[in-house]
């Protein structure tokens, strides 16, 4: 019985198919952009959702990735450095597509 559930667990593991769904939700407090906090960027929120698929092809490891960052394309400022003298509002990416194939040569 033993020799048997031995050989399950290694065939089962000869199927490498795997899949991931990784998420983000990316939610900074309000920054002040001025200062002396005369004006104030407000809180924000950014959905960014993922596919991954690991598998064998033709006995090599392969990774397929997609990606979508900012699904609900919120417009919002992610940063307000103060620099020289000046305050600098780095507007954030609009909805961005990513789609990858990672190959082990």
């Amino acid at each position: 019985m033993l020799k048997t559930q031995r050989q399950r667990m290694q065939r089962s593991n000869r199927s490498s198919s795997k899949t991931a769904l990784p998420t983000g939700r990316p939610h900074p407090a309000s920054l002040a952009c001025a200062t002396h906090h005369s004006h104030v960027l407000p809180a924000w929120t950014r959905l960014d959702l993922g596919l991954r698929y690991d598998t064998k092809i033709a006995s090599t490891q392969t990774t397929w990735a997609l990606g979508v960052d900012n699904v609900f394309n919120k417009s919002y400022f992610k940063e307000s450095p103060y620099q020289f003298s000046h305050v600098y509002l780095f507007p954030g990416a609009p909805r961005t597509l990513r789609l990858s194939v990672q190959i082990a040569l």
